[in-house]
């Protein structure tokens, strides 16, 4: 079994579903694309079959990935030209940036986007351990 099949046996099919309107909103018309936080390549191997893609993330170990496009960056300082890619693609980011660096990323998404940036945030997420305290808090 494939990876990318592996992974997707392992997610709920609440996930699953997410995902797929996700990937439905793709316009049909991009040629390549970056994608902002990889993380964990779910979003990336389903991408890269539409696309040419680059994808970045924090720097941390990342297992080896034969022909991926990877770059360790932050969203507020992208390594990329001007208007370098047809679409920007953030899923499950944006919610975890404190402000200043929401704002520094938005702006360096529009810089270089061509076209379209898509982009994904929980909501009605249930976050099991939310109101989770230890002794310290």
């Amino acid at each position: 079994m494939s990876t990318e099949k592996q992974r997707a046996c392992s997610i709920p099919s609440l996930e699953q579903e997410r995902l797929e309107r996700t990937f439905a909103a793709l316009p049909a018309d991009i040629s390549n694309g970056l994608e902002i936080g990889c993380y964990d390549f779910l979003v990336t191997d389903r991408l890269r079959a539409r696309m040419d893609l680059v994808s970045i993330d924090l720097p941390r170990r990342v297992p080896a990935h034969q022909g991926y496009k990877l770059a360790f960056a932050d969203i507020q300082d992208q390594p990329f030209r001007d208007r370098a890619f047809d679409v920007v693609f953030c899923t499950e980011v944006l919610e975890h940036l404190p402000p200043d660096v929401l704002a520094s990323g938005v702006k360096e998404m529009q810089r270089v986007c061509r076209r379209y940036i898509l982009v994904t945030v929980p909501y009605r997420q249930r976050v099991w351990n939310e109101n989770a305290r230890t002794a310290d808090s």
